[in-house]
């Protein structure tokens, strides 16, 4: 059996099919995946040469997936795929990809990431210049369809509603500490976080509050509880980081 070269480890099939299409001419061997403990799976059973993966997966996050790539001693390289399809004044070079090698926005899948998967599967390491080329309109408007999609809540009680605005919580906030990372880092308590990052969280509350209806967003601080959590988690970032490609 031909090797597993991409391994697609994405929550909206939407999306990963749009990933697939984008690889699918320059890569022999694909497999798509949807959460992150199918993803730690097929990563220790069958190496593949390049992960390519939402920085929101849910039950397993990319940074601990870049932990146990590096733990098993896998070569696997990792890409990580912003959450958030708008071009928010968050987004800007990442100064850390908690482990991973390279990134790409959502409205370059088709026209950058191909180039990126190529260059890692080569043996190359960390981010690399990709010219962007012309996307098809076509492929344009599902993807942005495929991201809106991602960011849209649609509910038949209270109690499912709470469950998808969570979810989408934990993508915005994903999405934003990609292009925090060094922030986060140099943070020893929530009391320290920057002013750029204080700003940033402000523009994620703006995304949620944009996106979930007032008698669930109004209930608490989704995006501060969510970014408190993710804070907590930073040793398990800092270790990816440590032992990963970003460089």
């Amino acid at each position: 059996m031909t090797e597993l070269q991409v391994l697609i480890a994405h929550d909206s099939e939407e999306m990963a099919a749009e990933i697939r299409d984008a690889l699918s001419v320059h890569v022999e061997r694909l497999c798509t995946v949807y959460d992150g403990q199918d993803a730690l799976s097929r990563l220790l059973r069958e190496h593949p040469r390049v992960l390519v993966v939402d920085v929101g997966l849910p039950r397993r996050a990319p940074f601990e997936l870049c932990d146990d790539i590096a733990q098993a001693g896998l070569r696997t390289r990792v890409v990580l795929v912003a959450s958030v399809y708008n071009r928010t004044r968050y987004k800007r070079r990442p100064t850390s990809l908690y482990g991973a090698d390279d990134y790409v926005e959502q409205h370059h899948i088709h026209d950058m990431l191909a180039g990126k998967v190529v260059r890692l599967m080569s043996g190359e390491r960390g981010p690399g210049d990709v010219v962007p080329g012309e996307i098809e309109p076509a492929a344009a408007q599902r993807v942005r369809e495929a991201a809106d999609a991602m960011l849209t809540i649609e509910f038949d009680d209270v109690g499912q509603g709470r469950e998808r605005a969570a979810r989408l919580c934990e993508l915005i906030v994903a999405d934003m500490a990609l292009y925090n990372g060094e922030a986060l880092e140099a943070m020893s308590t929530l009391g320290d976080a920057p002013t750029r990052l204080l700003e940033d969280l402000q523009e994620a509350r703006d995304i949620f509050t944009r996106m979930v209806p007032a008698e669930i967003r109004g209930e608490r601080d989704w995006v501060g509880e969510q970014f408190a959590r993710l804070f907590e988690r930073r040793p398990q970032m800092h270790r990816a980081s440590a032992t990963g490609g970003d460089g």
